[in-house]
């Protein structure tokens, strides 16, 4: 994923960070 996009979309990139962060929740547990 580009930088811009990344500009464009905060939306999209706070998603993703909960999703990465629920991903390693998991994998903690």
């Amino acid at each position: 994923m580009s930088v811009t996009s990344l500009k464009l979309n905060p939306d999209l990139v706070g998603r993703m960070s909960l999703q990465t962060a629920t991903i390693q929740e998991i994998n903690e547990l």
